[in-house]
């Protein structure tokens, strides 16, 4: 196997991973590892932020409904409130 960080065998190890070797390749495919990790990690934040502001419009548009659908039926039983006061007073009993 090779250690990852100097692209070097591992001492007492006979077995070396395809990719590495002793004249240094190791060191290369370590950064461009490292550079993917990176850009997968950005990728990942990059998708959880467009997850994030889906959920955001979509819950945002469904708590607008919902609160558009109660303020109107706050304001029709206030109406009707208020007719039915209007008439009670307005009645000669």
């Amino acid at each position: 196997m090779a250690d990852i960080y100097s692209g070097t065998p591992l001492s007492g190890c006979p077995v070396s991973l395809p990719g590495w070797s002793r004249l240094g390749v190791g060191v290369v495919y370590d950064e461009a590892m490292a550079s993917s990790r990176r850009r997968s990690f950005l990728a990942s934040v990059v998708g959880w932020i467009v997850v994030a502001l889906i959920v955001y419009f979509f819950f945002g548009w469904i708590l607008g409904t919902l609160r558009f659908v109660l303020r109107i039926l706050v304001i029709v039983v206030v109406i009707g409130g208020l007719t039915r006061l209007y008439f009670k007073l307005r009645s000669d009993d």
